[in-house]
């Protein structure tokens, strides 16, 4: 069976290993600096480095919840956080601020009405049914430009 991070879809597995909390999450000097430099308190430092880490693995930015706790004690450590720094979900405004911070950094960029047309495949743009329709002007996206 095809491991999950393999996967198109991949997500954080029921057990996160020490090599992958290595590889996978570990932040570099520049990137803990980076992050400092765009953060005010120890909360949003742990979100912003875990969501940066969890982009660079999976391709997407996981919801907070679903961020093994392994991982954000391992970046707590990288860190030098407090213990008792815990990773929350941030008022929206910093949310969205802070996935366009992780977008900037990686080159990323996002797309909203793109996005919304995503093949049953997962590729972008109309499959050749929906090609068909649309030659025809009757596809699902008929009409827009």
């Amino acid at each position: 069976m095809t491991s999950i991070d393999r996967t198109a879809y991949p997500r954080f597995g029921r057990v996160v290993s020490a090599r992958e909390l290595a590889e996978a999450f570990t932040p570099s000097v520049a990137e803990v600096e980076w992050a400092r430099g765009r953060t005010l308190d120890p909360q949003h430092l742990l979100a912003l480095v875990v969501w940066l880490k969890s982009y660079q693995r999976l391709g997407y930015f996981p919801k907070l919840d679903d961020v093994p706790e392994v991982v954000a004690r391992h970046v707590r450590g990288v860190l030098e956080l407090a213990e008792d720094v815990e990773l929350e979900r941030a008022a929206a405004r910093s949310a969205k601020r802070h996935r366009q911070f992780v977008r900037d950094r990686l080159q990323v960029v996002y797309e909203p009405a793109r996005v919304r047309h995503v093949r049953r495949d997962g590729r972008l743009g109309p499959d050749r049914g929906e090609q068909r329709l649309l030659r025809q002007g009757r596809g699902p996206a008929a009409g827009r430009s």
